[in-house]
């Protein structure tokens, strides 16, 4: 499971036993507006506006435990979610939902592992995690010693996220591991699914079987039918903010995933791009990048192959290291453009260091933009945009 902290999250603080004594409710008439107000925003999926309007609700009336319990279903940061949850147990500690939950948080946040990406925490699966941030309803057939996987039928333990032989996920209790699971046996689930399909055609389904029908369109990737059937089940449902919070994560991530794609498909593609540079590693590196953005590229060992290399087949754009043998890139520079053929090829100087004096000297000799090693990805894709992009645009204006 995947936990997201954000570090300048201000955390909501318990209410306190104290706050008991205060009843009284502000206005009641204004509580019970914004309260609903809220609770429509959240069904709806608008997280910001739910959470505006949830909190003024508690603001007038701290000791609404669904106001509180409303909060943490769309509450983005564990020790946030933390706080709320201890709120609604101050109010009523045998809100049992509210009790599962809180311990199952706690547990995952004392077992989080410091990953490598910074602010992102590797929790560890255990076997209460499924109790709580898994199958909302009670699974579909119970054996012996476990839990029938309702897509393959084989025998699974009580708490397991993955089938053990068709390798579905049974639960949405990580739903970073359902979107990233390429393992399912997706011929036996299609036929469940489609079994589950026209069974619900002949009779209605309970929010049981109307979510595992939406697991199952997960586990075959079919997001929006699993949404469809999520959502049905959230009807049934609708107290249930366990499932409401689930189906908010995957409907966030899910919208992530197609902005990602969309930014991918808008980038530019198809270009011939000749990378010069005297280390074999750094050439390596910057063609394994720009290939797999979908461009053609060329290399070059020095400066006169490179000149080579751009007489034979002029490219898009060339990256151009500074100190190299034979040739520097500011003398290759000056030859490019003082060819009437080639004086629109940008080209994007690659110096080890950040010098404002070798920024003015590829200046002069013609280059069109400058990055300094090491760079990243994204540095070498925005010079790539940004260059090309220009260059296009001044040929189209003329």
């Amino acid at each position: 499971m995947r936990l997201e902290f954000e570090p300048n999250v201000t955390a909501i603080p318990p209410i306190g036993s104290a706050g008991l004594d205060a009843a009284a409710i502000a206005d009641p008439v204004d509580f019970e507006k914004l309260l609903n107000k809220g609770i429509a925003a959240a069904k709806n999926g608008e997280r910001e506006i739910a959470r505006g309007f949830l909190m003024e609700a508690t603001e007038l009336n701290s000791l609404n435990e669904d106001a509180w319990m409303w909060l943490a279903s769309i509450s983005e940061y564990p020790e946030e979610l933390v706080a709320f949850l201890t709120n609604v147990l101050t109010i009523n500690p045998a809100n049992a939902r509210a009790k599962k939950w809180l311990a199952e948080t706690e547990a995952l946040l004392g077992k989080a592992i410091v990953s490598r990406q910074p602010d992102v925490y590797e929790i560890e699966d255990n076997s209460e995690a499924a109790a709580v941030f898994g199958q909302t309803a009670s699974p579909p057939a119970t054996l012996t010693n476990g839990v029938a996987c309702p897509f393959c039928a084989v025998e699974n333990e009580a708490s397991a996220f993955q089938c053990g032989s068709c390798h579905a996920a049974l639960t949405l209790s990580d739903i970073e591991a359902i979107l990233s699971n390429t393992n399912a046996d997706r011929e036996t689930i299609q036929l469940a699914v489609t079994n589950m399909e026209a069974e619900w055609n002949l009779r209605d389904f309970d929010a049981t079987e109307l979510t595992t029908l939406g697991i199952g369109h997960l586990n075959l990737r079919s997001y929006d039918e699993g949404l469809k059937y999520l959502n049905e089940a959230l009807r049934l449902d609708s107290n249930n903010v366990i499932l409401f919070a689930q189906i908010n994560t995957l409907a966030i991530r899910l919208a992530e995933t197609r902005r990602q794609n969309e930014a991918h498909d808008a980038m530019l593609k198809g270009k011939n791009i000749l990378v010069v540079d005297d280390s074999a590693t750094v050439r390596k590196l910057i063609a394994s990048k720009l290939e797999k953005s979908g461009h053609n590229v060329t290399c070059a060992v020095d400066g006169v192959d490179g000149l080579e290399k751009i007489a034979e087949n002029l490219p898009d754009i060339v990256f151009l290291d500074i100190s190299m043998p034979r040739m520097d890139g500011y003398e290759v520079c000056k030859q490019v453009k003082a060819n009437p053929a080639y004086k629109d090829l940008p080209i994007v100087m690659i110096s080890g260091k950040d010098g404002f004096f070798d920024k003015v000297r590829g200046r002069m000799a013609g280059a069109s933009g400058y990055i300094t090693k090491p760079f990243g990805p994204d540095t070498l894709m925005q010079a790539l945009e940004t260059y090309i992009v220009s260059k296009e645009k001044d040929v189209s204006e003329q």
